[in-house]
């Protein structure tokens, strides 16, 4: 049996196609195998995702392979992703391939922004009422509030924009957040409801602690029951 001939990925989430970069394109010098796990990068960040490979259990530097991937944290990328997007992988801070997505498993990840939900929503469909706004306002200040890292005072402003009707401020209250707690309470609060969300984060490092400060977190989202909708992005920040 050679060397990642056994793994499996039970779960996968994307099929895609990845060129290994050779030695002298600044990759690396010795081949990969299915099972290699370094970071999936795009849009400024690097995921877990370990490779299962198709065609072959080897991949020589200079060489594609098809492979499907699952990732560690699946939240961090609904609504980003699409057939044909471009990727890195990476061993820290070094490019060694190079990759397209070929196809989406997780209808999660499909790609969504408030400017193509509301061209896709359907023309009888109308804004949330006032009292289902009211609603879903105080269900907010309530989840943010649960939020470990998230300061008490909440702003809500209705723009009036169909694109993103209610916008929400808030500030950090500490130097970290959960992105996944953020996530678990917001799925709570839209439970009963049909919901798309996309979560970004923007963070600095800190010499003088050795670690990561967020510098501000973004949930877009949309949502929509019977023949209402609602729009909205949250912001949380310094």
């Amino acid at each position: 049996m050679s060397k990642g001939e056994s793994f499996i990925i039970q779960k996968p989430e994307i099929e895609a196609e990845i060129y290994y970069l050779t030695e002298e394109e600044g990759g690396r010098k010795n081949p990969v195998f299915s099972g290699y796990r370094r970071q999936f990068y795009y849009d400024g960040n690097d995921f877990d995702a370990p490779q299962q490979f198709l065609d072959s259990d080897i991949c020589q530097p200079g060489d594609s392979i098809r492979v499907v991937m699952q990732t560690f944290s699946p939240e961090s990328h609904s609504g980003k992703l699409w057939v044909g997007k471009e990727f890195e992988v990476r061993e820290g801070s070094k490019t060694v391939g190079r990759g397209k997505i070929l196809r989406i498993f997780n209808d999660l990840f499909n790609f969504w922004d408030h400017k193509s939900f509301k061209k896709d929503v359907d023309s009888e469909f109308s804004p949330y009422s006032t009292d289902a706004l009211l609603t879903i306002r105080s269900d907010i200040d309530l989840m943010l509030r649960e939020v470990h890292g998230v300061d008490a005072n909440i702003d809500f402003e209705e723009t009036g924009n169909p694109e993103c009707l209610l916008l929400v401020k808030a500030k950090f209250s500490a130097r970290s957040l959960s992105l996944s707690e953020l996530i678990e309470c917001w799925k709570v609060v839209m439970i009963d409801s049909n919901q798309l969300y996309k979560i970004n984060w923007k963070t600095t490092w800190s010499e003088r602690n050795s670690r990561l400060i967020w510098q501000e977190v973004t949930l877009d989202f949309a949502t929509w029951h019977e023949r209402s909708y609602l729009t909205g992005r949250i912001i949380i920040d310094r």
